[in-house]
């Protein structure tokens, strides 16, 4: 997909009423439960997993945990890594190399992960992950075909453990 079809994509009626639900969800309640997908989080989230957000002022970010953030009108969850000198976060997906850290603005932050279930069972969200190979997850991430081959293999793994 382009990227001038994806910005047109993440700028559409449809992302922003997802944030404005989101953010509203998340100043109501104190919590917004979300499905992940994609895979810029694995192995430490995977796609299909329920993830349960707190509000940020109820659980206050900080370095290493994992936030759902807005980048471009969509929502993202990723790990914070540090905060620059300018005052804002740099984020990054446990799967991408270390030259994607994205500097996200403070206000752009709306929640930190609390909870996160897999296969019915609860995984601490503040655990250390196992990170695969750097080469794995940069294949994972550019060709199709691997990552279904990894995220066959994980769900075998799992139903044997």
């Amino acid at each position: 997909m382009s990227t001038r079809r994806r910005a047109g994509l993440a700028t559409s009626d449809y992302w922003k009423t997802r944030y404005a639900l989101a953010q509203e969800t998340l100043a109501t309640s104190g919590g917004l439960r979300v499905i992940a997908s994609g895979t810029s989080m694995l192995p430490a989230i995977q796609p299909g997993d329920t993830l349960l957000f707190r509000c940020r002022s109820l659980a206050p970010p900080r370095a290493n945990q994992v936030v759902l953030y807005r980048h471009e009108g969509r929502l993202i969850a990723h790990r914070l890594r540090a905060l620059s000198p300018d005052g804002r976060w740099i984020i990054r997906g446990d799967s991408s190399p270390n030259r994607d850290d994205l500097p996200v603005a403070d206000a752009d932050l709306l929640g930190v992960l609390v909870s996160q279930m897999r296969d019915e069972r609860t995984l601490d969200p503040d655990r250390r992950p196992r990170l695969l190979p750097y080469q794995l997850r940069w294949l994972m991430l550019h060709s199709r075909m691997i990552n279904r081959m990894v995220m066959r293999t994980l769900r075998v793994l799992r139903a044997w453990l």
